[in-house]
């Protein structure tokens, strides 16, 4: 086997290349010789662990809908993280976003009474 990046870059063709079960076996035979990390038959699906914690959603900017969670975030101006959330995607993000705030809130205002503290 080659150097690790040859692996992650047939795993990357794999996942653009082949992307229906039909598709799998004749991309394997046009391009197994190039990729051998191709697998030679399509493995059965396997569930995820917070399969059951996921929901279906709609993404407008898509169009279309997907099966999972919705990350929210609230980054200070510096780029340091504030505040994340992993939510269905059925959650009103404006509820998340609200609570989201309120836990900013109060991180900051501890914060402000440890410097006072001080």
């Amino acid at each position: 086997m080659g150097p690790r990046w040859t692996a992650d870059l047939d795993l990357l063709l794999t996942t653009v290349f082949c992307t229906t079960d039909d598709l799998l076996p004749d991309r394997q035979a046009r391009l197994g010789h190039l990729f051998p990390q191709l697998p030679l038959q399509p493995e059965t699906v396997r569930r995820s662990a917070l399969a059951d914690a996921a929901d279906h959603g709609w993404c407008a900017s898509h169009s279309r809908y997907f099966w999972g969670f919705r990350l929210h975030a609230i980054f200070a101006p510096d780029g340091t993280p504030r505040a994340l959330a992993l939510t269905s995607p059925k959650a009103d993000e404006r509820d998340v976003a609200l609570g989201l705030l309120a836990l900013v809130a109060l991180h900051l205002a501890d914060e402000l009474a440890l410097q006072l503290r001080t």
